[in-house]
């Protein structure tokens, strides 16, 4: 499953999201993506005032904002019960 994260650099709250899917992927199979949102004007429109944003594969929102390992894998088997 890939999962991506919508952030920008010098963002901690980003560098907390990212450390929360670093140890998810440990424990499932999860790829993450980032992407930098910094100078795409359609991305800042999106999620600027959001970030960071966790999407799954089909852009689906599942985290935003204080992003944990709790709330990603609940947003996780609450996909997954959704199938």
């Amino acid at each position: 499953m890939r999962l991506t994260l919508y952030g920008r650099p010098d963002c901690h709250l980003c560098d907390v999201a990212d450390a929360a899917l670093h140890r998810t992927s440990r424990r499932m199979p999860v790829e993450v993506v980032h992407v930098d949102i910094s100078g795409d004007a359609i991305l800042e429109a999106r999620y600027g005032t959001r970030i960071p944003v966790v999407t799954d594969e089909t852009g689906r929102v599942l985290c935003e904002g204080k992003v944990s390992e709790t709330r990603i894998r609940a947003s996780l088997r609450t996909r997954a019960q959704s199938r």
